[in-house]
């Protein structure tokens, strides 16, 4: 029964009034046309509004992709039709579609054609391939034309529902109506037709609250479908179910068995009066408009019926039809070139019918038997033949560990066990089971959010684990499982002998099983929509498009897949996953075992057995493993194995090996390595290696910076002549004004034509050029009558010296410059900073005063000392004269004393003499 299959809403988002949806039948984007005028996209997957923009003014009442064009085209009630592009959101075409409200738009499917409807009671065609030309317009309604669909049974033709109470059907070519079909009491408001099977089947809701199903081929009205309690506002048919979905302003949602025509279910979200819908090809989602907003939903599972077996064939149904194909010999074909990602060219053949309409195929461990499960039934076939060979009801049926054994879900609180296609026994562990999984164990889901599995022959508790499980998958040799959640999954190891001893010993076992019968290897925070294992490695795909394989918990992408994909196998002869679409197209991406084989050794520890693996790993294969060893650290071992540069560059530099990185770069050039180069040899100090480097790649900029930072003046003026022969003139000028070439700058400013600038530069720095120059510049500039007058105001310091004041003071500081060679480089700068600031003029300026100062005070000196000579001199002269003076009267002292003496002497003889008369005369 339909009413079984899940619905599932996936979101609700409260906006203004929405009055047209669709969905783009590629990414998980929804196009809003709402009352307001405005169009809003919305991404379903991440629930969020990704743009929206002011159309109109008025009310937008549809809006449409046209993917072939990566366009959408709106209509409105300012009566204009408007197309933009979907990328950039630029309006490509505006024009007036009808003098009365646009109702409706139809894109036709494969042509350059677009139908619109109005209340002028009119349809139009446009060719977008004519510049929107209309090319046929169509009369016959006698009110509002509401809606309008192409025919997909027959392109050339559409039909329309008006508020006149009929539909209509038309031919491209012809402006007058095929045939009408009447059968509502009022208005028609919607119509769609059957998509996926042969039928001519059409459905219409109208204003009188019904839903009529047509047989258009017969014009015949087929079913009236009554439940509604007011206007229906839109009709169509699931994609790929046999249901017939209504929309009305009553406010709800009804589905309806389209074989049946009974009603399966009625949807509620509180948003008052719905008013569109739209169904995403080849899915099960659907959206709808309403009042208050807008909702996504999906009924049933998105993964096709479809199972693959070891010998690389699958059977899968489209509708009731089974078919089956072989991949092993699609894959064998030697004269097609396979690669990853291409779809395979399958020859199928028909099987046969099912009895039931088939929502999961599977094949039996031993890939004899193949179970259909679908409506409540189940049937097993035998995969050959196609023959019946068991059948019954259920909700949910699974394989156990071999072919013997299965077990059927009947209802919500029986699970019934069937050994060689007999039901063995019956058992119900608890009430309100959501699900079964079949495998090594049989696992039983509570609705209470866990899981127990249970031993398939005597149905004892094994383990209770409280996880609320999606899917379970178990490995070839039930040694590991994989649980997958709604965020996550886990991988679980199971022991097997903890089990068989327990079980033999019919140990007394607790209301959570045996423990530790299971051990959790990892958890992986990543959403799992298929998955298989090939050894101790679970392979899955995810829905962000990512397809993976675990092992322990170390996780590798294998690919990112551009749209959805399911995983149903592996190959080992080819060593590829197979995978299929929901349209059972089959694509391939490759994974070798012993690559698998290598990590799993690896992450065991077991280098020995890894090392063994190796000259069997294929060179592509060796590159995947060495990214595997980067991961993990090991770079040595990685480095080893690996032949791809890029892969060895980016190790040499984890492992600080500059040189050998150098060598690797060497080998297999490109600037984004010599670049990064430069970086970590720079890091670790290795001028050598960054230089060159630079060198490798003309980073005159890098080479400017280095040399001027280790003063060296011939690295820059290297640098300088790369850049004049690469035309970098600037970086040139640069170079030889840090080492000083004044010359050279002045000279590269000719060649440059910047005559002006040379001579102020030579004003500045090489005085002795600007007479030459000027010369140049007054000639530059006469060469165009219009600047003769600006010509001749420029003066010459040879002709007008008056205007060059210190200018030959300026000559001399420019030879003393000259003669002392002096160069400063930025790293000299702490050195020179007090000097570098200085005015040189004014600093000559000082000098010639302080010379003539120095002069002056020197000759006053000179006097000084002169006079301080002749004073010295004269006292010389006195002195001597004093001396002499002293001389005279020492003489003349000594005369006076001689002669007192003399006298003194004589005066003693006359004194004797006297006396010695004296004696005589006494004597006498």
């Amino acid at each position: 029964m339909l009413s079984k299959l899940n619905i599932k809403k996936k979101t609700t988002q409260r906006t203004e009034k929405v009055k047209s949806v669709d969905i783009h039948p590629t990414q998980p984007v929804l196009l809003l046309g709402l009352y307001t005028g405005q169009v809003v996209f919305f991404n379903y997957s991440t629930q969020q509004i990704i743009q929206s923009i002011e159309v109109s003014t008025t009310p937008i009442r549809a809006v449409r992709w046209i993917t072939r064009k990566e366009w959408f085209i709106t209509c409105s009630d300012d009566f204009m039709i408007r197309v933009f592009n979907s990328n950039t959101l630029e309006k490509v075409k505006q024009f007036e579609g009808h003098p009365d409200y646009v109702r409706d738009l139809a894109v036709h499917p494969t042509l350059p054609y677009v139908v619109s409807c109005s209340d002028d009671m009119t349809i139009r065609l446009w060719d977008w391939s004519e510049d929107w030309k209309c090319k046929q317009t169509y009369e016959g309604h006698s009110h509002y034309v509401m809606q309008l669909a192409w025919n997909p049974k027959d392109p050339q033709t559409f039909c329309t529902a008006s508020l006149d109470g009929t539909i209509k059907f038309w031919g491209i070519e012809s402006p007058t109506a095929k045939f009408t079909l009447m059968g509502h009491e009022k208005g028609v408001n919607c119509i769609g037709f059957c998509m996926h099977d042969d039928r001519p089947v059409l459905a219409s809701g109208a204003d009188d609250h019904m839903v009529k199903i047509w047989d258009y081929q017969n014009k015949t009205c087929i079913q009236t479908l009554e439940g509604h309690s007011d206007n229906v506002a839109c009709i169509g048919f699931h994609p790929s179910l046999q249901i017939v979905i209504s929309g009305s302003e009553d406010g709800t949602i009804k589905l309806w068995n389209s074989v049946t025509y009974r009603l399966e279910s009625t949807l509620d979200y509180g948003l008052d009066s719905c008013w569109c819908l739209a169904a995403k090809p080849g899915s099960t989602k659907l959206s709808f408009g309403f009042d208050y907003g807008f909702a996504v939903i999906q009924i049933g599972k998105e993964i096709p019926a479809i199972s693959f077996d070891s010998n690389g064939k699958i059977i899968y149904s489209k509708q009731a039809e089974v078919k089956m194909a072989n991949v092993k010999l699609a894959l064998s074909d030697d004269t097609i070139t396979i690669h990853d990602g291409d779809k395979l060219s399958l020859s199928p053949k028909d099987l046969g019918h099912s009895e039931v309409l088939p929502t999961k195929i599977q094949h039996s461990p031993n890939d004899r038997f193949v179970s259909v499960i679908g409506d409540g039934e189940f049937t097993i076939y035998t995969a050959i033949a196609w023959r019946n060979k068991a059948f019954g009801s259920g909700l949910k049926f699974v394989w156990g560990p071999d072919t013997s054994k299965y077990a059927v879900l009947e209802n919500k609180n029986t699970v019934a066990i069937y050994t060689n296609f007999n039901e063995d026994k019956k058992f119900s562990p608890f009430n309100n089971i959501k699900g079964i999984f079949g495998g090594a164990l049989l696992g039983i889901r509570s609705a209470d959010d866990f899981v127990c599995f249970y031993d398939w022959n005597s149905l004892g508790l094994i383990r209770r684990i409280d996880v609320n499980p999606k899917n379970i998958f178990w490995s070839q040799t039930g040694d590991y499982i994989s649980i997958s959640t709604l965020n996550s999954f886990f991988i679980l190891r199971y022991n097997k002998e903890i089990v068989n001893t327990s079980l033999e010993l019919n140990q007394e076992l607790d209301e959570d099983g045996i423990d530790n019968s299971f051990e959790i290897v990892s958890e992986i925070k990543d959403s799992v929509v298929s998955g298989i294992w090939i050894h101790d490695c679970f392979i899955y795909n995810t829905n962000e498009g990512k397809l993976n394989y675990c092992i322990k918990d170390e996780v590798f992408t294998i690919a990112h897949l551009d749209k959805e994909l399911f995983l149903i196998g592996y190959l080992p002869k080819f060593s590829r996953c197979v995978l299929s679409d929901k349209d059972f197209n089959i694509y391939t991406y490759t994974i070798e075992t012993n690559e698998i084989d290598f990590q799993s050794a690896i992450l065991r520890d077991d280098l020995k057995f890894a090392d063994s693996i190796i000259p069997n790993i294929p060179q592509s294969g060796l590159i995947r493993i060495s990214r595997f060893l980067d991961k993990l650290g090991m770079y040595e071992k990685a480095m080893e194995i690996t032949s791809d540069y890029e892969h060895q560059f980016e190790l040499a530099l984890k492992l600080e090996q500059i040189e050998k990185a150098y060598q690797i770069a060497e080998k297999s050039p490109t600037e984004h390595k010599w670049r990064h180069l430069v970086e970590v040899a720079l890091e670790y100090s290795n001028f050598d290696i960054a230089e060159k480097c630079m060198w490798k790649i003309q980073d005159l900029s890098g080479l400017i910076l280095y040399y001027s930072s280790i003063s060296n003046k011939e690295g820059l003026k290297q640098v300088a002549e790369s850049a004049i022969s690469q035309g970098q003139d600037n970086v040139a000028f640069l170079c030889y004004f840090i080492t000083g070439e004044v010359e050279k700058c002045i000279n590269l400013l000719q060649s440059c034509n910047r005559i002006p600038e040379a001579t102020i530069m030579a004003r500045t720095y090489m005085p002795s050029k600007v007479p030459e120059l000027v010369q140049l510049w007054k000639k530059y500039l006469s060469d165009n009558p219009n600047n003769k007058k600006i010509s001749e105001s420029i003066p010459s310091p040879i002709d007008y010296p008056n205007l060059f004041p210190d200018f030959q003071l300026t000559l001399k500081i420019e030879q003393d410059l000259k003669s002392n060679n002096k160069v400063i480089l930025p790293s000299d700068y702490p050195k020179y900073r007090d000097e570098m600031k200085k005015n040189l003029i004014e600093v000559y300026k000082f000098k010639v005063e302080d010379n003539s100062n120095e002069n002056e005070n020197e000759n006053q000196n000179q006097n000084e000392n002169q006079n301080e000579n002749e004073n010295e001199n004269q006292i010389e002269n006195e002195n001597q004269n004093e001396n002499e003076n002293e001389n005279e009267n020492q003489n003349e002292n000594e005369n006076e004393n001689q002669n007192e003496n003399q006298n003194e002497n004589q005066n003693e003889n006359q004194n004797e003499n006297e006396n010695q008369n004296e004696n005589n005369e006494n004597d006498n």
